[in-house]
């Protein structure tokens, strides 16, 4: 997909919405962090990991293929990349490690409290926010709130400076509870720069009943 966008929609300056390149380098590398961190250097062995706008799947392939015993939940409110998605996923063997929900964050990340709140100790070791950053604070917000997150979760926003995720920026690195860093990245297929921001939370997360 990567080389697709590199070949085809650099002609075009089109961007290509994945998160490939140095964007893949540094969620890669945060994800690593996400499944040692939580239990002091000894590796996670089944981490569940939750991305917010699927698109074509890309990401989601490239999140399960970092640790083989991986589950990745991903979801997306455009139906027709619902489909696009689940059949790439399909054909790259990973049909039983990511789930691709259809539905909008604001409304799916409530079912999957619920969820999550009937199997003991399912949470997220991470999180993949990639949709318009605006509302980046509002997903956080529910995150926070639901008992998605495991203590020391590493939560990875992509686009925080092309999409405008100030509420949520400012929320992450003034609150004491997060540790953030902002990393610059390149668009695919672009000449234009971005941000990626990697947090910590430091706290222990809230339950849900």
């Amino acid at each position: 997909m990567e080389n697709f966008c590199c070949a085809e929609w650099d002609s075009c300056n089109s961007w290509s919405k994945l998160a490939g390149d140095s964007k893949a380098k540094a969620l890669k590398a945060a994800l690593a962090g996400a499944t040692e961190s939580q239990f002091g250097g000894t590796r996670l062995q089944d981490p569940h990991f939750l991305e917010i706008g699927t698109y074509c799947g890309y990401t989601a392939i490239q999140m399960a293929s970092y640790h083989r015993n991986s589950l990745v939940t991903t979801l997306e409110a455009d139906p027709i990349h619902v489909v696009v998605a689940r059949n790439m996923v399909a054909l790259a063997g990973f049909a039983r490690r990511i789930d691709v929900c259809t539905g909008h964050s604001k409304y799916v990340l409530g079912h999957l409290a619920k969820r999550c709140a009937a199997k003991a100790g399912l949470r997220f070791s991470a999180v993949f926010m990639d949709r318009w950053g605006s509302q980046y604070h509002e997903d956080f917000a529910m995150l926070e709130s639901s008992g998605l997150l495991r203590p020391q979760s590493v939560v990875i926003a992509d686009n925080v400076l092309w999409t405008g995720a100030a509420l949520y920026l400012w929320h992450v690195l003034m609150d004491g509870d997060f540790e953030t860093c902002i990393v610059p990245v390149h668009e695919v297929a672009t000449s234009f720069d971005d941000w990626m921001s990697i947090s910590v939370c430091l706290k222990h997360p809230a339950t849900t009943d």
